[in-house]
């Protein structure tokens, strides 16, 4: 009884996560492929946060025992992915590049 409730949190806790933090609840799609591609999408995002989150924790470094949480993990990676855009755009402007340019290189 023991193994299967143990089993039973486990999933427990990939739906928690998954709906508080990859959005698994808000897809709004209007044929079933799309929900499939979604389900497919968040699962993919759980697997490769949760082997960050082990990489980082096994590193023993300060910031693998700072980031305990799925959620931690993801306000992380959208904090460097943002970082990082911030910086390419400084870069960018700093060697003067045209906003058109820009705007083509993010395809927008």
């Amino acid at each position: 009884m023991l193994e299967a409730y143990k089993v039973r949190q486990t999933i427990d806790v990939f739906y928690r996560d998954a709906k508080q933090n990859l959005g698994l609840g808000e897809y709004q799609v209007r044929r079933g492929r799309g929900a499939i591609t979604h389900w497919h999408l968040v699962f993919t995002a759980y697997t490769l946060l949760t082997l960050l989150r082990r990489l980082l924790r096994s590193s023993s470094s300060r910031l693998g025992r700072c980031l305990n949480t799925l959620g931690d993990i993801c306000r992380w990676v959208k904090n460097q992915c943002v970082r990082r855009l911030v910086e390419w755009l400084y870069h960018k402007f700093r060697q003067r590049t045209k906003p058109e340019t820009i705007y083509r290189k993010l395809k927008i």
